[in-house]
């Protein structure tokens, strides 16, 4: 014997379009924010890559055993002449914005904790845009000493433009590698803990607005993760 086949009611469907929708509103932010987590570090991965590769290719053709050897640091008197050429011979500039961090970055930058905010200052060193869409300034030290202070917008003038999401800063020391706050010297050392060096900068993460101090080594320690 067929039996009739009972469709939904339109309660039932209400009811279940409005747990649908409920389950998508908890659900969707969070995976969203996971996603754009990921995509700014992947940027970041791929930007800071670039640079270290970059930095070791002028090294090879210039055949020097330092960066500080290299003209980036004696290229000229200027940061057009070493940072600023240094970027524009090694990578595809979009956007040449000199000394001012304008169009380049955005205007000013917040915190994770979104305490205020603080305006970008790159009158000494050089910004640009690159293909990738990411924004570097670069600033080379008047000595070679110290090494190249690099800060990264991993979207350029997009949103959020928040230090520690799509905002970050590391050096580039004198053997090519890129990192924040662990040397060359502190690598070679056998006594010298990489995660704790890191460590000691972490704090400042969700509070730094410019210079946007920590994250980068958070993120390393964390093994290319933005667990925070």
């Amino acid at each position: 014997m067929n039996k009739k086949f009972k469709g939904f009611t339109l309660t039932e469907v209400l009811v279940t379009l409005a747990i649908i929708g409920v389950v998508s509103a908890l659900t969707v932010p969070t995976l969203m924010n996971t996603y754009q987590k990921k995509a700014y570090v992947t940027t970041l991965q791929k930007t800071t890559a670039e640079i270290s590769s970059a930095a070791s290719l002028l090294m090879t053709d210039e055949g020097k055993l330092k960066v500080t050897g290299t003209s980036l640091y004696h290229g000229g008197t200027t940061q057009k002449d070493t940072a600023g050429k240094f970027l524009r011979d090694f990578f595809k500039v979009v956007t040449d914005c000199g000394s001012a961090a304008t169009p380049c970055f955005a205007s000013s930058y917040s915190s994770i904790s979104g305490s205020g905010t603080a305006a970008v200052v790159c009158t000494d060193g050089y910004a640009v845009t690159l293909a990738n869409g990411a924004a570097v300034c670069m600033k080379v030290p008047v000595n070679t000493v110290n090494p190249v202070t690099v800060f990264v917008d991993t979207n350029g003038t997009k949103g959020p433009n928040i230090a520690g999401r799509d905002f970050f800063m590391f050096y580039l020391y004198y053997d090519g590698s890129v990192d924040e706050g662990v040397t060359p010297d502190c690598r070679k050392d056998p006594s010298c803990s990489i995660s704790t060096a890191r460590a000691t900068l972490t704090s400042s993460c969700l509070t730094a607005k410019y210079p946007p101090t920590g994250c980068f080594a958070r993120i390393l320690n964390d093994n290319w993760e933005m667990n925070y």
